[in-house]
């Protein structure tokens, strides 16, 4: 099912990916706001708040900063996909995304699995298109057939690995495509996410949105290293 939501009668849309008990205070995740440009801004997670809680060995605040997204006339386009979908139109939306980059592509994904996307990011390498993948160090066991074709394939694979928090997850599900559009939601890029779960695919264009991103992804890429073959 694809839903086309229109910019000047949305008045809002929040989107929250978060593991129950354990993804806050450590892991990595969006929250994605849309709001009229005439609805009030606010302040999020106070840093009193966080510190009484969580306690000040945790990382600052501004580690966690909230950016409340403001859309104008010319800001955003944006299409929704649920599954499960016999017809698989969120995977095939991310993998269109991804065969009509042509410059780069920057992908921050908790794992990735699954084929078809992983040859459709190596094919958009070899054509010339610089592709950057981000997956936690914990989905190697799992990911490692993927990450090492995609490495072959002279993909710039780099494992989060946050010593600072060293039980956070990089739970992200996102990428950026030309510096124009970024593909977010629930879903992972794998088999199960395709075929069976329950998942959505947000699909946005636009600068604004998309430098926040980018933002997001240069900062996570600060607690990588680099994936290497097991010897």
């Amino acid at each position: 099912m694809k839903i086309k939501i229109n910019q000047k009668k949305l008045s809002f849309l929040s989107l929250i990916i978060l593991l129950p008990t354990i993804a806050w205070p450590h892991s990595c995740n969006a929250m994605l706001t849309l709001r009229k440009p005439t609805l009030p801004n606010f302040p999020y997670f106070p840093q009193h708040g966080i510190q009484q809680k969580f306690g000040r060995s945790h990382p600052p605040i501004h580690q966690y900063k909230h950016q409340l997204y403001k859309p104008h006339s010319q800001s955003v386009h944006t299409k929704v996909y649920f599954s499960p979908d016999r017809d698989e139109k969120h995977f095939k939306a991310i993998k269109h995304c991804i065969d009509n980059s042509t410059s780069s592509i920057k992908a921050a994904l908790f794992i990735i699995t699954d084929e078809p996307i992983t040859q459709a990011l190596c094919d958009a390498q070899k054509r010339g298109a610089k592709v950057e993948l981000i997956v936690d160090k914990s989905s190697v066991k799992h990911s490692r057939p993927m990450l090492s074709t995609l490495k072959n394939s002279g993909v710039d694979v780099s494992l989060y690995d946050n010593i600072a928090l060293n039980k956070a997850f990089m739970h992200h599900k996102f990428a950026v495509f030309d510096d124009k559009t970024v593909v977010s939601g629930s879903a992972n890029w794998t088999h199960r996410a395709r075929k069976e779960n329950e998942e959505n695919v947000i699909i946005s264009k636009g600068k604004r949105l998309c430098q926040q991103f980018l933002e997001q992804f240069e900062r996570i890429k600060k607690y990588t290293r680099q994936y290497k073959e097991p010897t």
